[in-house]
């Protein structure tokens, strides 16, 4: 009967906050079935439920990451990254199912894609993977006073974690900063150094839309070049959406109407 007390655990929208739920839930002695995790934000009314709210704890986040890579293996570490960071709603029970499943299975897990399970964290990985990569190619930057490279990005994943290492280690002399509009955060690269996260809260707005002459100067060329180099009679909108989808367009100035 369905009508029995679950205990719902609301957790942070993090790896750290999603792991401790797993390892409160998991140690709860409640019994793997009536346990059900929640990210914050997104509760749902559950009738004969007791709602449990979890702080992020790096210790109990340490445990569970370190059981998963030496009991399930790192691949399946990555698919758990990868679901914890993406915009899927009930993600975090989603990860503690696949957890559970893991630790009896082992690395062979990854196999099982019959289980509705495994099948939703393969597809989310490739789903997350598969924008990361896109934006890798797609992210433009603009110089802003300062000598600070900006660019902006409006991703259905949060895939700035995935994406820093890749231009950290392209622009390793640079400053720069992306910025995920979407969920008001950045990444932050001082030259030479390690990159992080903060909220674009901390951070000064109008300073990081004061773009410089040179930078005017440059958009104005590069606009000028493409529209230079394309030919009206062969233009093929369609196979351009294809390798170009709108939904990235919105900071590229090569689609701007300036």
């Amino acid at each position: 009967m369905d009508n029995v007390t679950k205990h719902i655990y609301i957790c942070e929208d993090s790896i750290e906050g999603i792991f401790t739920s797993v390892y409160d839930a998991w140690a709860s002695g409640y019994g793997h079935v009536n346990n059900y995790l929640q990210m914050e934000g997104t509760q749902e009314l559950r009738l004969f439920s007791e709602y449990i709210e979890v702080k992020p704890d790096l210790s109990k986040a340490d445990k569970v990451t370190n059981t998963v890579k030496t009991k399930i293996g790192n691949e399946a570490y990555r698919l758990i990254y990868y679901m914890a960071v993406s915009n899927l709603k009930e993600k975090a029970d989603h990860i503690y199912r696949f957890i559970i499943l893991g630790l009896h299975y082992g690395p062979k897990v990854l196999d099982y894609l019959s289980n509705d399970t495994v099948s939703i964290m393969a597809k989310t990985y490739k789903r997350v993977s598969m924008e990361g990569h896109h934006y890798k190619g797609f992210i433009r930057f603009s110089e802003i006073s300062g000598n600070i490279l900006v660019s902006r990005i409006r991703p259905d994943n949060n895939i700035l974690p995935l994406i820093a290492n890749h231009f950290s280690d392209r622009f390793t002399i640079e400053n720069f900063m992306i910025i995920d509009e979407a969920r008001n955060i950045a990444v932050v690269h001082p030259a030479h150094k390690k990159w992080f996260i903060i909220s674009t809260e901390l951070m000064d707005q109008e300073v990081l839309k004061e773009e410089t002459q040179k930078e005017e100067q440059m958009k104005g060329a590069w606009n000028a070049f493409i529209k230079n180099i394309s030919i009206k009679e062969r233009e093929n909108l369609k196979l351009q959406q294809n390798l170009c989808p709108l939904r990235y367009r919105e900071f590229m100035p090569e689609f701007s109407k300036k």
